[in-house]
């Protein structure tokens, strides 16, 4: 809601500024007569579908370069308004188009600007989690790296242990240390499965 509401006072802002000869349709965007509207839908779908997919698999997976997000983002934005602009204004969020369609009285196909990057945003969200398998993303990374480290005491004490009974020959110590760590080890292997 914030951004449709800051596109129409930003777009209101440059009608105010803006001389009357030079506002044009103040930046809304419109389908070019060189396409179809179904053509202009799919292209917008596409774009928005792209777009997602890659804020999806750098910005909010953890397993994603994360500090290369906004640069594999710019990008994407980038590709989808040169190939775009020409057809559609390549909008690719419903709030850019409301702004300036609003405050221009240029009220063209709005619903196709409206649909189109809803649609492809869901598609986009259900092909990252279906076809990257995306499990809910456990924020405790500390409650994992605490597993971790107790495996691996758990297989250090078990080598000290077999070590130990070679030498002194106690297997009675051996054992009883020996099944805690192996119960253990196994308690922390089912919780993880």
């Amino acid at each position: 809601m914030a951004q449709f509401v800051a596109a129409i006072l930003a777009a209101a802002m440059a009608k105010a500024i803006v001389e009357t000869p030079f506002e044009g349709n103040l930046g809304a965007t419109v389908v070019s007569t060189d396409i179809s509207l179904v053509g202009a839908f799919f292209l917008e779908l596409i774009m928005t579908f792209f777009l997602v997919f890659v804020m999806f698999s750098t910005a909010i997976d953890p397993r994603g370069v994360g500090k290369l997000a906004p640069l594999a983002i710019g990008l994407v934005v980038l590709i989808d308004e040169l190939i775009g602009v020409h057809w559609t204004g390549a909008s690719m969020n419903p709030a850019r188009t409301l702004g300036p369609q609003l405050v221009a009285g240029v009220w063209n196909n709005y619903w196709l600007y409206f649909w189109a990057p809803v649609c492809g945003a869901v598609m986009a969200a259900w092909a990252y989690k279906y076809y990257m398998r995306i499990s809910p993303v456990n924020t405790d990374l500390s409650a994992d790296k605490r597993r971790l480290r107790e495996q691996r005491i758990a297989a250090l004490l078990v080598r000290h242990l077999r070590h130990v009974e070679l030498e002194n020959g106690n297997p009675t110590l051996r054992g009883r240390l020996s099944d805690r760590i192996m119960r253990r080890k196994s308690q922390v292997q089912t919780h993880q499965s």
